[in-house]
């Protein structure tokens, strides 16, 4: 399981870094990547990683709605048990 948060940043990224185990995805604004942050690892980790690469995070925010992701989660497991 992870998390998805979509980071607002101070200059666009010219290369998306390798920040294993994190993946970073470019939004269409230039100034907002996508960031999957799996289960296991914290924000401080990710934030270190960022900013190690010169990459600089003015705000954030998660991607889904946390009751949506535990509806979707529930649907899924259902789903799966009963197949």
């Amino acid at each position: 399981m992870q998390e998805t948060f979509v980071l607002d940043i101070d200059k666009p990224l010219a290369n998306i870094p390798d920040v294993t185990p994190f993946e970073i995805r470019q939004r269409s604004d230039e100034h907002q990547i996508e960031v999957d942050v799996p289960q296991g690892e914290t924000i401080s980790a990710l934030f270190s990683v960022l900013s190690a690469h010169g990459i600089m995070v003015a705000s954030m925010r998660n991607k889904s709605n946390r009751l949506e992701e535990f509806f979707l989660r529930l649907v899924n497991e259902s789903k799966s048990e009963s197949a």
